[in-house]
């Protein structure tokens, strides 16, 4: 499919609560938090299949929220609210089928280099899907993306704290879940439903079958300011599921600054998956990208490409490649900050 985005109108707003680091231990409670707001068009103007011909005009937002009791000690949720549905054959939608959901929800306690969490969060496995630029540029990385787990977590940090995020900082990290089959796999306004263990899907058990571990870390000496990410994740299957899905990622990042206000933030990542889906079938994909930016103007490359090799005679081989060109312009940054909880305000809009 061949497609076009039209792309109106993209914005996002920052709110940060919070109290001054200084804080005693007994006035330490306090609530911090941020969000982003897009507004999207997307026009799908040829394809072979004349009913993918639509437009799809919808919002995009994203709120965090983070609680904390103790310095050491926090409540942090993720609230999203987009299409919980795909658009119908040929069908224009206009700001339709939203619904709002609770994406994470778990209690984190962190202190030096160590970290521990449970509840309903995202596991740790590649970085393709969060940090590829542009507007498609991580559409296929999502596919691999794990999300709403349900289940524990820690992590440990080399050479640093645990919130260090500095290149040379090393992190190991790891996970045991499995899919949210709660009431908080629902949505409010639009009706995602609850997901079920008839449904199948790996991850689907009800039990702590499935992990995943991560490490990441950087500050080679040839190139400080690359960093890696490697990975491998094990997904029991569902119900209805004839595979278990097993999968490996690596992948390079980094963020470089050049004279005339020049930045460079390039990516690529390669993931492999066997069993992908929990069918007879394994997949292979690789992002590559970069985004080249001088204030207040941007530009993004990105190329990816997905293989299917499926096993099972009923499924089908397949060769996806993507390709996104985007530019962006930066109209007024908008920053919020709230200080003391009550006593200090101030809205800040950073010169261009």
């Amino acid at each position: 499919m061949n497609q076009i985005s039209g792309h109106v109108f993209t914005f996002g707003v920052l709110l940060l609560l919070g109290a001054p680091p200084a804080l005693t231990q007994e006035s330490y409670r306090r609530l911090e938090g941020g969000g982003s707001i897009e507004i999207r068009n997307d026009y799908f103007f040829a394809a072979d299949d004349p009913n993918a011909k639509l437009n799809d005009l919808f919002a995009d937002a994203e709120l965090d929220l983070t609680i904390w009791f103790t310095p050491a000690f926090s409540l942090q949720t993720e609230l999203e609210f987009t299409p919980v549905s795909d658009p119908g054959p040929a069908d224009d939608r206009l700001f339709e089928d939203h619904g709002l959901a609770i994406k994470q929800l778990f209690l984190r306690y962190e202190t030096g280099a160590f970290a521990f969490h449970g509840g309903k969060f995202n596991p740790p496995f590649g970085l393709a899907w969060d940090l590829a630029p542009g507007i498609y540029g991580a559409d296929f990385a999502g596919d691999y993306e794990l999300d709403e787990r349900i289940g524990l977590g820690g992590a440990i940090a080399f050479d640093g704290d645990i919130d260090d995020r500095s290149p040379g900082v090393r992190r190991l990290s790891a996970a045991a879940f499995f899919a949210d089959t709660t009431s908080l796999s629902r949505s409010i306004f639009t009706d995602r439903g609850r997901l079920t263990g008839a449904a199948g899907g790996v991850g689907n058990t009800d039990d702590l079958s499935s992990f995943s571990i991560t490490f990441d870390g950087g500050g080679l000496a040839f190139l400080p300011e690359l960093r890696y990410h490697l990975g491998y994740e094990f997904q029991k299957r569902g119900e209805s599921d004839p595979e278990n899905e097993r999968g490996v990622v690596a992948g390079l990042h980094g963020e470089f600054e050049a004279d005339a206000g020049l930045t460079l933030e390039a990516m690529v990542e390669l993931a492999c998956l066997a069993g992908a889906e929990g069918q007879a079938q394994d997949r292979t994909y690789v992002t590559a990208g970069g985004m080249l930016s001088r204030a207040p103007w941007s530009f993004a490359l990105v190329y990816a490409w997905r293989a299917t090799d499926a096993d099972d005679p009923a499924l089908s081989d397949a060769d996806d490649h993507l390709f996104q060109l985007s530019t962006g312009y930066e109209f007024i940054p908008i920053l919020i900050r709230l200080n003391d909880v009550a006593n200090d305000a101030a809205i800040e809009t950073p010169p261009l």
